[in-house]
């Protein structure tokens, strides 16, 4: 009983670590477009699949990331100019979601 009560815990601790730190997806690829593009492109993609609440763009010296919502899921693609990649990060509560919104946004780059 003291096992089944731990482990019981143990995964609650560890869903519950999930539902409030967020479950996260995330990819890289490379491209060929130059940083203006990317961050127009990237922009497109967040709004085309429908991540366009609190969009916000954060441009610093090398690379630019755009931030979007979806109820309660969040996107960040990040053009790295140095070494032209892209990087996309989706986070929400469930694994599963945040992964078919992750692969729903690359496939749409």
């Amino acid at each position: 009983m003291v096992v089944r009560s731990l482990v019981g815990r143990t995964a609650t601790l560890l869903l519950g670590g999930c539902l409030l730190m967020g479950c996260t997806a995330s990819a890289s690829q490379s491209t060929s477009l130059p940083a203006g593009e990317c961050l127009r492109h990237v922009r497109h993609v967040l709004r085309d699949a429908d991540f366009n609440e609190e969009l916000q763009v954060v441009a610093q010296v090398d690379d630019t990331a755009v931030f979007g919502r979806h109820g309660s899921y969040r996107a960040e693609l990040q053009c790295k100019g140095e070494n032209r990649t892209v990087n996309f990060v989706v986070t929400g509560p469930d694994s599963d979601q945040a992964t078919w919104y992750k692969n729903a946004i690359v496939a749409k780059f």
